[in-house]
């Protein structure tokens, strides 16, 4: 890692806990700990079983995408990429990066590595967009159920703005991308050693983008997904006897998830636990409250995958170590040029 990407990692990381604190300040903690002492076994099996239904939806989401332009995967692969990569974007340096450690984790398998990139690329410009498209309905139904108009319209109304930019950005580009033929011939290949890569990967993008009828279900797949992750919460929130109404939870959690990809901190720390405070307190729930279902959505992604992470730990390293001693490097390095198209996640 250079000297300026461990600079702006050292910020993102300060500004994150500065966050952080600042929500501390305001909260209870022992309160917001004790909420979790109501959770039984019945709550936390089903929490799993939500958790491995998002987790099995996103392989196969990703799986149409490969299916249907040649590739010869099964579902359960994508799965383990996706409940170990979530773990390990979790716990290692911020470098590595969870979809790098997904990308390397599926390498392994007789794919073309070119479409395997443009898959990851177009699986994350459509899965922002539905987010996009949840926290723009879950704005307006929070402004007309809030009682706290006054208080909540600025907000409000800069999220309206963020999300319709950010979806008119990335039908922008999905546009361009859909009526050009191929554009591997523009560049000359002698200009950089990943560049013959990187332009296979926009002709794969291309293709990707002429099959309209896939992406469309692919989308309305993204937006059950999001629906599946509203479901957990609210499964937190019942299990803590915390008071929230299914529509409160949909429309609070869609805002956060849209709000905690801007990368101004890692995983969105501080800024989710400051999200979920300030608009569940719009609500009638305490500090405390707000704080505990934050925790308890971070816990889902960190905890949740840990019996599958650790059953394929030493396969996944092996399979990384590998790629690595083959090249594996250049490949993964043309998945993070490619994912500048999309969104940071």
């Amino acid at each position: 890692m250079t000297g300026k990407k461990k600079l702006i990692l050292g910020l993102k990381l300060l500004f994150g806990i500065a966050c952080l604190a600042i929500v501390l300040y305001y909260v209870d903690l022992g309160a917001t700990v004790s909420l979790f002492t109501n959770i039984g076994m019945g709550s936390l099996a089903a929490l799993y079983a939500i958790y491995m239904a998002d987790r099995v939806l996103m392989a196969y989401k990703w799986g149409l995408l490969l299916w249907k332009n040649g590739v010869t995967i099964g579902l359960w692969p994508l799965v383990k990429a996706y409940c170990y990569s979530a773990f390990a974007g979790t716990v290692l340096p911020a470098s590595v990066g969870s979809d790098v450690v997904r990308f390397l984790t599926v390498a392994r398998e007789p794919i073309e590595q070119r479409i395997l990139v443009a898959s990851m690329v177009v699986e994350k410009l459509l899965a922002f967009l539905a987010i996009a498209a949840m926290a723009a309905t879950g704005i307006v139904l929070l402004y007309a159920l809030s009682n706290a108009h006054d208080k909540a319209a600025v907000l409000l109304e800069g999220v309206v703005w963020f999300a319709a930019f950010a979806m008119g950005g990335m039908l922008g580009v999905w546009l361009i991308l859909s009526r050009v033929k191929s554009i591997g011939s523009w560049v000359p290949r002698f200009a950089s050693p990943l560049l013959p890569k990187l332009l296979s990967v926009v002709d794969a993008l291309i293709t990707f983008a002429g099959q309209r009828r896939l992406l469309l279900v692919f989308f309305a797949l993204s937006l059950l997904e999001q629906l599946v992750a509203v479901a957990g919460v609210y499964v937190v929130a019942k299990s803590m006897a915390i008071p929230i109404s299914v529509l409160h939870t949909f429309c609070i959690v869609s805002i956060a998830l849209l709000l905690a990809r801007i990368p101004i901190t890692i995983s969105g720390l501080g800024v989710q636990e400051g999200i979920y405070v300030a608009l569940f307190a719009l609500v009638g729930l305490s500090a405390e409250q707000g704080l505990a279902l934050s925790i308890g959505a971070r816990i889902m992604d960190i905890v949740l995958p840990l019996p599958i992470a650790t059953i394929y730990f030493s396969e996944t390293v092996r399979s990384i170590k590998q790629a690595r001693l083959k090249g594996g490097d250049a490949p993964a390095a043309s998945y993070a040029e490619a994912k500048r198209v999309g969104p940071e996640n």
